[in-house]
């Protein structure tokens, strides 16, 4: 049996979504366990004190820019239904109706696109299941279908693990109770499972279980523990990546948590720029170095980029030579940007074209491949670097646009978010790059403009007391780095 546990009727505008229909819909399932006392009297054994429960968090996600809104008084308004089927492998073994109401008060574009997030959570059984959601859009008719297979497993003696949560963000929140926040975070859903240059990060969280700890707590051990020392005083965990053809693509080395409860968790970000569109797969695994047991859970993701542009030998002009040239603006030297503003549009055109000639490590094909990660990298930055209302629209004169232009995606990214001390702060590590060089980024002003204060790659700006300048005392009146003005 199947039940509903816990529904809040919360919709969360997060980021830009492409137009689209009900199409757009997005649904997915992860599963966790919970863990209660029981008394003496309702014990499944004498040897233990815990029970256990499965619970599934169904997240999904709608277009808020394909929503059909009528005008009612100073708000726009438009209502969804969702119908959710689960069904095990023999029979239908719960439904349920929801209706949300989205409003958009008077000020407020209506065809602004914008991800709408929801979830459900259920108690659940172990067992195989499929979820069917349909969502009517009642002010147009319009009717979009979607299904998820999943499976439920209740904690096993000794070490066990959850499913892994996809996220599209997470921060550290201590007050909210929504549906959103667990163990003290706020974590925004992925339901797509989809990366790219709007969620250049990908953020995951994943739950541990060893039970007996619990019934340590309460005076009484596992069957088949006698002691404490036969449960593990740390576990190690460690992630890989794989395509889905089996074919590595990385991996971190063991991190070592320790062991202080029943439940413990772990929260990560990987950076995936420098990963091609594609299909992979997260890989997390734990060992239990007593036990020598090791248990492992996965979760399939893709990587999606802006399309590239082809050039043709026809004139630019207009917006199209503009854009061309914030291309290449960092990449030209100083002569050939003053040659470049004195020419006509006509002559800027070919001397773009004869630039990108001049640069093509394959002359002889019809693909420029150094055009393409050049583009590659300026569409990436200029969505994951932007800030304020230019979000979107200025990520590439960022001081970290500019650098990511320049050098390409960074081998490592160390981030430091804000503390009570100091600014957020953000160091990208480039090991293969002038023997090796770190650029220091810092959101000095707290309004997400991360500026360079510091780094070691040659031409660069370099200030090895950076530190100073990111505690949160300090008054930037003096700040390197900056938006690109030529």
């Amino acid at each position: 049996m199947l039940l509903i546990r816990k529904t809040l009727l919360l919709f969360l505008l997060l980021a830009p979504a492409s137009f689209g229909a009900l199409e757009d819909v997005a649904l997915d399932v992860n599963t966790r366990a919970r863990f209660y006392p029981v008394t003496d009297s309702i014990a499944a054994t004498p040897e233990s004190k815990t029970a256990a429960t499965s619970i599934a968090e169904v997240v999904w996600s709608v277009n808020r820019g394909a929503l059909a809104f009528k005008r009612d008084g100073d708000f726009w308004h438009d209502t969804l239904r969702f119908e959710f089927t689960v069904s095990d492998s023999a029979e239908e073994i719960n439904r349920d109706t929801l209706i949300r109401i989205v409003e958009i008060p008077r000020g407020q574009m209506v065809s602004e696109k914008y991800l709408l997030f929801d979830k459900i959570v259920f108690d659940c059984q172990p067992g195989n299941y499929n979820i069917t959601m349909t969502v009517w859009d009642l002010g147009d008719g319009d009717s979009m279908k979607v299904e998820k297979d999943f499976q439920v497993r209740l904690p096993a003696t000794g070490l066990s693990i959850s499913d892994i949560f996809l996220l599209s963000d997470i921060s550290k929140d201590t007050t909210s109770s929504d549906i959103f926040t667990i163990n003290g975070y706020r974590m925004l859903p992925n339901p797509s499972r989809e990366y790219g240059a709007s969620l250049p990060t990908l953020y995951y969280y994943v739950e541990f279980y060893y039970p007996e700890y619990f019934n340590y707590d309460v005076g009484r051990p596992a069957e088949g523990f006698n002691s404490r020392a036969d449960t593990a005083d740390c576990v190690l965990s460690k992630w890989v990546i794989r395509e889905m053809t089996g074919e590595l693509i990385g991996e971190s080395e063991a991190e070592t948590i320790e062991v202080e409860s029943a439940e413990m968790y772990i929260i990560n970000g990987l950076n995936i720029v420098s990963l091609p569109d594609g299909e992979y797969e997260l890989i997390l695994t734990a060992t239990d170095p007593v036990n020598e047991t090791n248990v492992s859970s996965s979760r399939e993701f893709a990587v999606r980029w802006p399309s590239r542009e082809e050039i043709t030998r026809k004139q630019l002009a207009g917006a199209a030579l503009e854009q061309e040239y914030n291309y290449v603006a960092y990449l030209l030297n100083t002569s050939e940007k003053a040659f470049y503003k004195k020419l006509t549009d006509d002559g800027k055109s070919e001397f773009l074209i004869r630039w990108w000639e001049k640069h093509d490590p394959t002359p002889n094909t019809p693909e420029n491949e150094y055009r393409d990660e050049i583009i590659e990298r300026w569409l990436i930055s200029n969505a994951a670097f932007g800030h304020g209302d230019g979000k979107g629209e200025s990520g590439w004169r960022t001081d970290r646009g500019r650098v990511y232009i320049i050098y390409g995606p960074p081998d490592n990214i160390e981030r430091a978010p804000m503390s009570m001390d100091s600014n957020p702060w953000e160091q990208w590590d480039y090991f293969n790059l002038q023997g090796g060089v770190i650029f220091v980024f810092a959101d000095v002003l707290g309004i997400g403009d991360y500026r360079l204060l510091h780094s070691t790659a040659s031409g660069e700006i370099s200030d090895p007391s950076w530190g100073d300048k990111i505690l949160r005392r300090h008054e930037p009146t003096d700040l390197p780095g900056g938006s690109f003005n030529e």
